[in-house]
């Protein structure tokens, strides 16, 4: 592992206390296990070889692999595995901040697998996420007190999705819980999530916020008993009563809570 310009360090953690704003921190091929949450209060960019060769391990009991607060980070070409969260990126100053995740693979979270949220007044435009080519997969909780939140949960974030997996999640809302947001879906799958409360199953969006929008562009979200969520694939919130069990494959649709029925075909 090394950072631009030189220095070879044993841990990720290291590195990227090594890396200055605006740096890169190369991850080479292995494993690497973190006792403590990996901190990040500065733009800076983790690159790994590819997920199949790259994995960031959490010791049992870490409540974080990655810990984000008032930065810009990008995140490519590893798996991040176990931890309370895999990714937690907190926007808590009134600054344009984006996380950006690239040929990711984060699993078995027992919180949320990525949870990205805004406070501390900042602007809804403010705060971005963009996933490209990332799979969350078996994100569940472990019995605790915290429960799972989602596979993904946003928070207060605009939102774009490429060629992402989100599957295999068991948590309160399913796949995706999402509040306060405004979220493209292209391409990728939402596949055989399911949500313990009565609400979610694919996604579940929190509030009744009327710019709150979940816009999908064909994308897969289960064709066949095998592939369905539980217990529906889009749940629109306390303000809509017809929740979409069926968004099929290929599915295009725009989504929300001041959208007629929940869904409307695109």
């Amino acid at each position: 592992m090394r950072v631009d310009g030189g220095g070879e360090y044993a841990t990720v953690n290291e590195g990227v206390t090594a890396t200055p704003p605006g740096g890169t921190l190369w991850v080479c091929p292995g494993e690497y296990t973190e006792a403590m949450a990996i901190q990040i209060q500065r733009d800076v960019a983790i690159v790994g070889a590819g997920p199949d060769v790259v994995s960031i391990n959490a010791e049992d009991g870490l409540d974080r692999v990655f810990l984000v607060r008032n930065a810009s980070v990008t995140f490519e070409g590893m798996s991040i595995v176990g931890a309370g969260f895999g990714i937690d990126v907190g926007y808590e100053e009134n600054e344009p901040r984006v996380t950006t995740m690239r040929n990711l693979r984060v699993a078995q979270s027992r919180q949320a697998g990525i949870f990205i949220f805004e406070g501390g007044g900042v602007e809804l435009e403010n705060a971005r996420a963009v996933f490209e080519q990332v799979t969350v997969e078996e994100v569940a909780s472990d019995g605790g007190t915290a429960p799972a939140l989602g596979g993904v949960a946003l928070y207060g974030v605009d939102a774009t999705f490429v060629d992402t997996i989100i599957r295999d999640n068991v948590t309160r809302s399913g796949g995706l819980e999402v509040q306060d947001s405004r979220v493209e879906f292209e391409g990728g799958q939402v596949v055989r999530n399911e949500a313990t409360t009565p609400n979610g199953g694919g996604a579940r969006l929190l509030t009744d916020a009327a710019a709150q929008t979940f816009t999908i562009t064909d994308s897969d979200w289960g064709s066949g008993a095998e592939e369905e969520n539980t217990p529906n694939d889009m749940d629109c919130g306390s303000g809509v009563s017809n929740d979409v069990g069926w968004l099929g494959n290929p599915a295009s649709a725009v989504c929300g809570t001041d959208v007629d029925g929940c869904c409307t075909p695109r």
